[in-house]
């Protein structure tokens, strides 16, 4: 009987039990969905699914199918990415409170504004947040101290201001740390360095200040894991500390275009790891420690344009220690003594930059061993003797400059025969002999042999070298008359033959600037400074053009501003310089380049000049001028008057801003947000600014674009097709981003209409079906847009490369390291994962069936997130040779 009473007592406790345990799960069933609800509601409650995100399906569960939204088996949001999606909306709008379980936010390049909310600190699961290119202002909300579980802060390239909290050592597990490229202000904070896990660290292009005192030793000791360190353009001063030579995992150091003084601390030469070194443009003194030459692994290292001293002694007397060294900047210093023949076991070299130092004796012949220099820079020192003839060999040198030393001789190293020339100055030396003949000379632009000792005749040949943009022969001792050939220079801006003894006749040229015709006129065989022509040109000028600005300012004063363009049939007048900070007026703008003085020049394009313009206000404003004379070409004008027609109707972030303009038939001219680094173009020819063109930054400028045309092609109506894209044509700022400009040929879109038009565009660069048909679709911007990949990542125009295959199919086998710019050092495996696949939508775009070209907001969202980190550790690939691309995937 007991038995059996105790049998009945346990079943009793069993329904018991159960009974709980069903109430158990009934309630967590009831928190989920109302926690899915719950989150449900909030991505509604944005407005950006259903408007700007497409849905598909609105059940109460299906958003979790949402694109950018992924969700755990119960339902409950874990990610939200949407990355490279153009939201253009407040951050604000997404009440993070309704998101207890996430643990990733990913709003990167979304076009997002307002300030950074406090409520984001209410997101305790997160351990990824990243915001980075968007338009946040505002300061750091003291509520992100709150994530205690972030492994990786990334908010760079936005405008956030104030300072970094102090509290920030609490997020004790973050490996991670990108703020670079906002307006921060104040000190590095200590606590900075007590991230134990802190592996990347990247603060540039901010405003901060102070010493950087967080690497004093107590703190040293916890960054054992710093790899990359980007403290580069601020305004931090002190000295470099000691103490770095402890952080031995650092792979990468930028602290360029600060403040620091002091010397480089020979402890640095415990950085076994180190690859990248850049210290340039401070104030930084002494010598340069022998120390340096233990860093076995550095390929890029920036000493240029501080105040070092003495002679270069880190182990120059072999060098063999630097064999990977790719990179080497120490110009525009005091450094003295000879040029030593170890340069030439640096056999990796690509850029080598001496100039403005006080260098004496030979140029070593050894320096032609280096047969991947592409930039030799030796100018403004004290060399002597001849021009070696081993610089001959040079094959893949782009830009030498020899210029301002006491060099002698001739030039017996016959510059023609390198064919890869672009800029080559020897001016003010003391070079004897003829000019040398000049047959492989297709891509020389700059060519500068003034204040010299030259004589004889001008080469015949040297009017072959169509590309030619300056040429400089002014002060020499040449005679004869300008060869005939010279007729045929077509892009020739710039020519300087003065202080000669040149005869007549002279050949027709046409410049497009009249001014920089310069040449003796009448010479005889005797010298003769001629300034009958100067002013035969500059008195009409200097009496003419005032009245015409006078003329012109009363007209702009008795024309009202328009805010919008308006069409008339012939070539009216209007003028709506507006506000930029609300006193920009047309007397600053012809003030601040005193009438457009070729001083102030900093570019030509096909139809019109660029002048840079420091306005009274302390703002700095890119100045686009049509020439004269093609003011009074129909098709220029319209094309000038297209640019203006298109730019006052867009807004993208990736889109030169355009302030204002002035049209008239006397004076036609825009005002153009400025872009410090000018042009991709120039920044890929240019090995110094290349270099600093990383993989990342690359990318990120290729995002940059891609979001620009998709913006033109699916976000405005009608569609808008730029019809020119090319690298000459996307500018970049202080902070490498990437700006689509030059919208002469831009066409809008009528879907009633054949869009036939004549053919404009880039040679190079325009889709191949244009020359069967004059029908433009946006899939002519997608061809460019491959083009321009490529030229991104192999640093030159891919023309060779492309007219090497006859199909696409052809590129299937094509090795990777023999595509990727040579001048950076190899990717890191994230990197290389990137790069492929850019490459691969790249040949994507060269499909020479408009058809099969992927459109522009597909193309966007195939970039993946920016790598964090960029110059890590990661063990580079081991098949980077033997990677094949193969885009029939």
């Amino acid at each position: 009987m007991a038995s059996h009473s105790r049998i009945i007592n346990t079943l009793i406790l069993l329904i018991i039990c159960l009974a709980d345990a069903e109430d158990t799960r009934d309630s967590s069933s009831s928190l989920s969905v109302t926690t899915s609800e719950s989150e449900r509601k909030a991505l509604l409650s944005t407005g950006w699914w259903g408007n700007q995100i497409p849905l598909y399906n609105s059940s109460r569960w299906q958003h979790c199918n949402w694109r950018g939204i992924h969700c755990s088996n119960a339902g409950r949001i874990l990610s939200i990415d949407l990355n490279g999606i153009l939201i253009g909306d407040d951050l604000g709008k997404i009440d993070f409170s309704s998101f207890p379980y996430l643990q990733r936010l990913d709003l990167s390049c979304c076009g997002l504004n307002g300030s950074i909310p406090f409520q984001i600190g209410m997101l305790s699961k997160l351990n990824y947040l990243s915001l980075y290119a968007n338009y946040l202002t505002g300061m750091l909300p003291s509520s992100l101290l709150n994530l205690t579980q972030l492994e990786v802060l990334d908010l760079s390239d936005n405008d956030i201001s104030g300072s970094i909290p102090s509290g920030i050592s609490s997020l004790e597990i973050l490996y991670s740390v990108d703020l670079g490229a906002n307006q921060l202000t104040g000190t590095i904070p200590f606590s900075l360095g007590s991230l134990t896990k802190l592996k990347h660290l990247n603060l540039e292009f901010n405003q901060f200040n102070g010493s950087l005192d967080f690497f004093q030793l107590a703190n040293v000791t916890h960054l054992k894991n710093l790899e990359h360190l980007d403290l580069g353009h601020n305004k931090l001063t002190g000295f470099v500390p000691r103490e770095f030579g402890n952080l031995s995992n650092l792979v990468y150091v930028n602290l360029q275009e600060n403040n620091l003084t002091g010397i480089i601390p020979s402890e640095l030469g415990n950085l076994r790891n180190l690859v990248s070194l850049y210290l340039g443009k401070n104030k930084l003194r002494g010598t340069i420690p022998s120390a340096l030459g233990s860093l076995t692994k550095l390929n890029h290292l920036d000493l240029g344009s501080n105040r070092f001293y003495g002679f270069l002694d880190f182990h120059l007397a072999n060098l063999t220690s630097l064999v990977n060294l790719v990179y080497l900047d120490i110009g525009h210093n005091k450094l003295s003594g000879f040029i030593h023949p170890g340069f030439k076991n640096l056999s990796k070299l690509v850029y080598l930059n001496l100039q403005e130092n006080k260098f004496t004796g030979i140029i070593p012949l050894e320096l032609g061993n280096l047969g991947n220099l592409v930039s030799l820079l030796l100018g403004q020192n004290k060399l002597t003797g001849t021009i070696p003839s081993t610089l001959g060999s040079l094959a893949k040198l782009n830009y030498l400059d020899l210029s301002f030393n006491q060099l002698n001789g001739s030039l017996v190293f016959l510059p023609g025969e390198i064919s890869q020339l672009v800029k080559l100055d020897v001016s003010h030396n003391s070079l004897t002999g003829f000019l040398p003949v000049f047959r492989n000379c297709k891509t020389l632009l700059d060519l500068k042999f003034s204040n010299n000792l030259f004589s004889g005749h001008i080469p015949e040949e040297l009017g072959d070298c169509t590309s030619l943009e300056s040429v400089s022969l002014n002060n020499n001792n040449l005679t004869g008359s300008i060869p005939n050939k010279f007729s045929c220079f077509k892009k020739l801006n710039y020519l300087n033959l003065l202080q000669n003894n040149l005869s007549e006749p002279t050949p027709p040229i046409d410049f497009p600037y009249e001014q920089h015709k310069c040449y003796d006129s009448e010479g005889t065989p005797q010298k003769r400074k001629s300034v009958f022509p100067v002013l035969y040109i500059v008195l009409p000028l200097a009496i003419g053009v005032p009245l015409l600005i006078l003329a012109f300012v009363f007209f702009c004063r008795q024309t009202p501003p328009v805010n919008q363009i308006k069409t008339s049939p012939g070539n009216g007048d209007m003028c709506s310089v507006w506000n930029f900070d609300g006193i920009i007026a047309y007397e600053d703008v012809i003030r601040a380049t005193n009438n457009f003085d070729i001083k102030y020049c900093i570019g030509t394009g096909g139809y019109g000049s660029v002048y840079e313009a420091k306005l009274p206000s302390g703002n700095t404003v890119a100045l686009k001028k049509l020439h004269r004379l093609e003011a009074e070409e129909p098709a220029f004008d319209q094309s000038f008057r297209n640019e203006v027609k298109v730019l006052t109707n867009v807004r993208h972030k990736n889109i030169v801003k355009l302030y204002g303009f002035c049209l008239h038939n006397r004076c036609m001219f825009l005002v153009y947000e400025y872009m410090d680094k000018g042009s991709l173009f120039c920044s890929l020819r240019d090995d110094a600014h290349a270099v600093q063109l990383d993989w990342n930054k690359r990318l990120n400028i290729l995002k940059g674009i891609a979001a620009a045309l998709s913006y033109l092609h699916h976000d405005c109506s009608p569609p808008i097709v730029h019809r020119d894209v090319s690298s000459n044509n996307i500018l970049l700022n202080s902070k490498m981003e990437s700006f689509l400009a030059d919208f002469g040929a831009a066409r809008l879109l009528d879907p009633d209409s054949s869009n036939q038009t004549m053919v404009a565009g880039t040679r190079g660069y325009i889709a191949p079906e244009l020359a069967y048909t004059m029908a433009v679709t946006e899939k002519c911007d997608v061809y460019s847009f491959g083009v321009v990949s490529l030229e991104i990542m192999m640093g030159s125009h891919p023309g060779d490369f492309l007219s090497s295959f006859t199909t696409l199919q052809s590129y299937s086998h094509r090795m990777l390291n023999d595509i990727l710019d040579k001048r950076l050092p190899l990717p890191t495996k994230p990197q290389e994962n990137d790069i492929i696949h850019v490459i691969k939508q790249a040949f994507a775009c060269l499909h020479l069936n408009p058809k099969f070209r992927p459109p522009m907001k597909d193309l966007l969202k195939e970039f993946s997130p920016k790598i964090l980190d960029a110059n890590s550790n990661h063990p580079t690939s081991k098949i980077l040779a033997t990677e094949r691309i193969d885009i029939l995937e």
